[in-house]
């Protein structure tokens, strides 16, 4: 008899867990927290970089020399 009493409270750990994994899973998303407005809005890249500069021309086909 006690076996079956053990029994019966382990056996109940995974559908406990299956229920919270369930809820888990369907619940409501929290709302993200509203960034703070200290920086002003845009990019984080440097308005004075310069753009990069072209690489050099591909070569050919089954590697031909390069044109040029």
């Amino acid at each position: 008899m006690p076996t079956f009493i053990w029994m019966m409270v382990v056996l109940k750990v995974p559908v406990v867990a299956a229920f919270v994994l369930i809820w888990w899973a369907v619940r409501e998303p929290e709302p993200a927290d509203a960034e703070p407005d200290d920086e002003p809005g845009g990019s984080d890249r440097d308005p004075g970089a310069q753009p990069r500069r072209p690489g050099p021309p591909r070569r050919g086909p089954h590697g031909a020399p390069a044109p040029g």
